[in-house]
């Protein structure tokens, strides 16, 4: 590009081409220390999709001991997203394995070829997001989050859970369940790690499962923070960890909504 053409572009936005030549420096900067952008994932990768409190950062960090082959007893949070990055908390990574892992909320992409859909029951979810809103400082009602999306990212419960069901860019793509990782973990674990082409023994499966128990997970939110830096210091990443609390916790009107809207879905995934 050429000196005029350069000056013609600053000067049409030159905000644009300031916050340009600024990404493109730290790119060759974090290239040099042996980053990505956060949006360079090749086919090979594992993306680990759920809606927001489906066992995500539950399942990251079942991920993460699995990957290190580790006792997850004293694994911190930052080490998880270091070997599992989360796509919506950082904007680069360091590839430390040729097919790397990664976490996500995100509704279908193109560049998300192999896939780990995580589902929990939607009811279950809202009523956890909701509190998780109220804990960051968010003016969210559940009603609100219900009915309208609000606050909710990225969108409804059924739409997401109905999209991924569609898998519009046919990726690879296995589901598990939230209740059967509680239920039954070191069948969940070992569909994954087929999946995967992970090689665990089931001492390495149990170690894991063990070690990331939600009792566990609690303990250790305590002592090296939260899982969630967004939350309030007060305040816990990890709730009850267990299924029906919407049940006591979210109206039977709303209850009503939310079965009329996405009752397609509860049913396709075995929720009455």
């Amino acid at each position: 590009m050429g000196l005029l053409q350069r000056g013609w572009e600053f000067f049409k936005n030159p905000k644009a081409y300031v916050d340009d030549k600024i990404k493109a420096a730290l790119d060759r900067e974090f290239l040099r220390l042996g980053l990505q952008s956060i949006e360079q994932i090749s086919a090979e990768d594992i993306i680990i999709v759920g809606y927001p409190k489906s066992g995500n950062t539950w399942f990251q960090n079942l991920t993460t001991s699995l990957l290190l082959e580790m006792n997850p007893g004293n694994l911190p949070d930052a080490l998880a997203q270091d070997i599992v990055p989360d796509v919506h908390a950082r904007l680069y990574y360091k590839r430390y394995f040729p097919q790397m892992f990664f976490k996500s909320h995100h509704f279908p992409q193109p560049a998300y070829k192999k896939v780990v859909y995580l589902v929990r029951d939607g009811r279950d979810a809202l009523v956890s997001y909701y509190a998780m809103n109220k804990n960051r400082g968010i003016d969210a009602n559940l009603e609100e989050m219900i009915t309208k999306g609000k606050h909710t990212f990225p969108g409804k419960w059924g739409d997401h859970a109905r999209q991924w069901l569609q898998n519009p860019y046919e990726a690879e793509m296995i589901v598990i369940k939230y209740e059967d990782l509680l239920i039954a973990p070191l069948e969940s674990l070992k569909k994954f790690c087929d999946f995967a082409g992970l090689d665990r023994s089931e001492a390495t499966l149990q170690q894991a499962i063990q070690g990331n128990a939600f009792d566990r997970m609690k303990v250790k939110e305590k002592q090296l923070g939260p899982y969630n830096q967004l939350m309030n210091a007060k305040g816990n990443f990890l709730r009850k960890g267990k299924t029906g609390s919407y049940l006591e916790e979210m109206p039977p009107d709303l209850q009503r909504y939310f079965e009329q809207e996405a009752g397609d879905m509860l049913q396709h995934f075995g929720y009455q």
